[in-house]
């Protein structure tokens, strides 16, 4: 027994061979099957023209079915920034939204998203990563806990010797042991 769902994806790849790009967008779609979708914009946007509204749509579907990063190109695709960036931090897509940040936006947000980054990388237990975005951000008092809670003592040291003495004399401390 072949569900509605299979028959439109079925439909949707025959339709693709036969070179009905368009109509096999619309199939995958309808199907629920937002990434076969794009996919196929992907594939022969270089050799054809798809419309505004079907990009549109495609985006959509992808955000509603949480493929964050991937609506985010779309929304780029479509000069739509503002939504792109949005869709980017909804899928912790940081790298994506930095980039993004500085080539529309001239930068105006990457320090915030730096430090977010350097949270999303530490609730994910990966501090050794978030150092770096934490400095990038300012974020001095994060990238010594990150620095610290990985075992980089000499990095940890090295941002402490930036911070005024009254900030950093916790921190000596527990270098100290180190």
């Amino acid at each position: 027994e072949v569900t509605g769902a299979g028959q439109e994806e079925k439909a949707a790849e025959l339709k693709e061979r036969e070179g009905d790009h368009v109509f096999a967008v619309r199939l995958f779609l309808k199907g629920g099957l937002p990434a076969r979708a794009a996919a196929v914009v992907q594939r022969y946007e270089d050799r054809e023209h798809f419309q505004p509204a079907l990009l549109e749509t495609v985006a959509t579907a992808l955000f509603e079915f949480g493929m964050f990063e991937k609506a985010g190109l779309f929304y780029e695709k479509l000069n739509d920034m503002s939504r792109a960036m949005e869709a980017y931090r909804k899928g912790s897509a940081f790298a994506r939204a930095v980039e993004l940040s500085r080539r529309a936006f001239r930068g105006r947000d990457v320090v915030e998203l730096e430090e977010l980054w350097g949270d999303y990388l530490v609730a994910r237990k990966n501090p050794d990563a978030a150092v770096n975005h934490f400095t990038e951000a300012g974020a001095y008092l994060k990238a010594i806990d990150a620095a610290i809670d990985c075992r980089q003592w000499a990095k940890a040291a090295q941002i402490v010797e930036t911070l005024p003495p009254v900030d950093a004399k916790p921190y000596l401390h527990k270098i100290a042991k180190h």
